[in-house]
């Protein structure tokens, strides 16, 4: 309802001599769906909105989706404000028969259905309560849809899983994404993120593949594939590289580790879209097993492959980098791969934010790293690091000594080999319920709070921070 005294009319002639400036920021407040609502008020808002329409492209492993990619791209207007690509290349499982894609259905709503884990100090009667209620969720069958339902979505299913086929067929995309990128002359980011690694799973992909009762999470690919992600990342980067793109900022995870491992002159093509990066995201994988539930497999030979400086090659490729984020997703039976297989010797002169995520390091390679960006680092993020020799008490006082930090964060483990040390610097899951001791928070915030405040280090008090 307009003001008192105010027609519509007048309303829409005063909210149309807005100062540019500040429609626009009103414009920076609202939902994509809203934006797309203003657009159609009035040429004014037309010409405001517009350009906060579509900033991010959104692409997932569909083929109207790549269709609907070019589409943005050879839209006149919309083309020129598209300034980040989000893609989840997610696929879908193979069943070869219905009755095995009829297993792995869960209704909604049964999960909803499962029983709170007890308490911490709960009794035996509440523990027998919570196994009865298990047990009985899980002698109840996994959905209600009817035999028609399901044989509709079974079908369905088997379409959206040759639709991708296809997709694989033709190179996973990389024709059409070239020819998109290529017309989208202010893309400067990319986020790739598969199985919810960089970001939580979109509503989008959930729409585009209920039908079939089976949501794509992570790269379900057979024996001759490269791994998982590999594909995927190659077909951006070469896309990217076709189109004469340089980008701002890159965000891959997860991909394996096998994507290093590409011809030379493909890597060396990928290589040339990063020279204006500044942030780089990487989450590698290191292998699965046939039922691609246990991790890590492949660290062995991962962490041989990295002696040859691929990936530091791949990082060193762009020179101006303000952050950087390495995460591996597991460490034992050993880390895949050392510091030295990560940057080597490289300064990077604008590196403010530094993450590393199940990293094996030498105690001289990690000070002199440090060292080395000490006038520019600022942020350090540390999630279950491994150092070969040395104590960690030490470690930290040289770190404290070298680097003035606005903010740390650790988590996982602290872990030595030479002695063996072990802290665990997870918070409890129970902390904020109980007043159980809830030790690897506290020895975290302590460890962070003396890398950015100095004082005492922490873990010289073995009383106050007991190792594991």
């Amino acid at each position: 309802m307009p003001p008192i005294g105010m027609s519509n009319e007048n309303l829409s002639n005063f909210i149309d001599r807005l100062p540019p400036e500040i429609a626009d920021t009103v414009c920076s407040y609202l939902e994509s769906t809203d934006i797309a609502s203003l657009r159609l008020t009035s040429q004014f808002w037309t010409n405001v909105a517009t350009p906060w329409l579509l900033q991010e492209a959104h692409l997932i492993f569909k083929p109207d989706s790549f269709e609907r990619l070019l589409a943005i791209s050879r839209h006149p207007v919309i083309s020129r404000y598209v300034t980040s690509l989000f893609y989840e290349p997610d696929t879908l499982q193979k069943y070869y028969t219905q009755e095995e894609w009829e297993s792995d259905i869960v209704g909604e709503g049964w999960m909803s259905n499962m029983p709170a884990l007890p308490m911490p100090g709960a009794s035996e009667r509440e523990h027998r309560a919570y196994r009865r209620d298990c047990k009985r969720l899980m002698q109840q069958p996994n959905h209600a849809y009817s035999n028609d339902e399901l044989s509709a979505a079974y079908a369905t299913y088997v379409k959206l899983y040759e639709e991708q086929e296809e997709l694989r067929w033709e190179g996973y995309g990389a024709k059409p994404l070239a020819d998109a990128m290529r017309r989208l002359p202010n893309l400067a980011g990319v986020c790739m993120s598969m199985g919810c690694n960089i970001v939580t799973r979109s509503d989008h992909v959930k729409r585009a593949f209920s039908a079939g009762l089976q949501i794509p999470s992570g790269d379900h690919y057979g024996v001759d594939s490269p791994g998982p992600g590999v594909s995927q990342t190659r077909s951006i980067l070469l896309g990217a590289h076709q189109a004469g793109v340089q980008l701002k900022q890159l965000q891959l995870g997860d991909v394996d580790w096998k994507f290093f491992q590409a011809k030379k002159c493909d890597m060396q093509n990928m290589k040339q879209s990063l020279r204006s990066l500044r942030i780089l995201q990487l989450v590698i994988s290191t292998g699965y097993d046939e039922d691609e539930i246990e991790i890590g497999v492949e660290i062995p030979e991962c962490r041989e492959y990295l002696e040859n400086n691929s990936l530091c090659g791949f990082i060193e490729a762009a020179p101006d980098l303000e952050i950087l984020s390495l995460s591996f997703d597991w460490f034992e039976p050993c880390c895949p791969a050392e510091l030295k297989q990560v940057v080597r010797s490289t300064t990077w002169p604008r590196l403010r934010s530094v993450s590393f995520e199940n990293l094996d390091v030498d105690e001289e390679d990690w000070i002199a790293f440090f060292d080395r960006h000490c006038s520019s680092l600022r942020d350090l993020n540390l999630k279950t690091i491994r150092l070969l020799q040395g104590r960690w008490a030490e470690v930290l006082e040289r770190m404290s000594k070298v680097l003035t930090l606005e903010s740390a964060y650790n988590r996982g483990r602290l872990l030595g080999e030479e002695p063996y040390q072990n802290w665990n610097l997870e918070p409890s899951i129970w902390a904020e319920y109980s007043d159980l001791s809830d030790q690897g928070n506290r020895t975290s915030k302590a460890i962070q709070d003396y890398l950015v405040n100095g004082g005492s280090c922490p873990l010289l008090d073995e009383e106050a921070h007991p190792q594991s």
